[in-house]
């Protein structure tokens, strides 16, 4: 029992870290000149709140609008004559798109997904169908997509819990606390699983 409680304590920090990304310190950026400042976003992993200095929770639409405008205008290839600043200015118009857009939102939040290129391409290729109605469409595409998320996620986690469960079978005991251990971790990874295809959709 203690031997598969000490795993699960240790599956868990690991998990955890592998999750948790370490956050690099944003707090000075806002001292920092204009070329220390580009270096710095072009050097440093970040997401697209914190390109915008937004909050990632409970953030409204004036706060986005505010975001935007500001490092628009901060990373405009015409105010950094010194710099390359294009693809940043890029990368900004491109966070306002998709954390206004709920549905797009909701694809970065869950999957890191920046890219909706083929999603577009199948909705205008339902579009073409005469035989479904608008309801059908949406029913359709969003069927498509819900499968295409499960085999993303399957892909992400399966390995990555399947290691687990080998650490389990081979270094816990063969008593009860070995099959506790592989049931907390087939919770686990269900749950990912599960979120990760269904989060955002209205149903759940």
């Amino acid at each position: 029992m203690l031997s598969g409680g000490m795993t699960c304590l240790v599956a868990a920090y690991f998990i955890y870290n592998g999750i948790i990304v370490d956050k690099a310190d944003f707090s000075n950026v806002k001292n920092m000149s204009s070329e220390e400042q580009v270096k710095f976003w072009n050097e440093t992993p970040h997401n697209l709140y914190e390109l915008l200095g937004i909050e990632a929770r409970n953030f409204d639409v004036k706060a986005l609008k505010s975001g935007y405008k500001a490092a628009a205008l901060k990373f405009h290839p015409d105010k950094n004559l010194d710099s390359d600043t294009t693809e940043l200015f890029l990368e900004v118009k491109m966070a306002n798109d998709i954390l206004k857009d709920p549905d797009l939102k909701y694809a970065y939040d869950v999957f890191g997904q920046t890219n909706f290129a083929q999603e577009e391409t199948i909705y205008k290729g339902l579009q073409h169908s005469k035989k479904m109605s608008e309801e059908e469409r949406n029913k359709t595409f969003w069927h498509i997509i819900n499968n295409k998320r499960m085999f993303n996620a399957l892909i992400e986690i399966v390995p990555y819990y399947f290691a687990w469960m080998l650490a389990a079978i081979l270094l816990v005991n063969r008593s009860y606390g070995r099959p506790t251990c592989i049931l907390l971790i087939l919770a686990c990874g269900g749950f990912e699983g599960f979120t990760k295809v269904y989060f955002g959709v209205t149903a759940f």
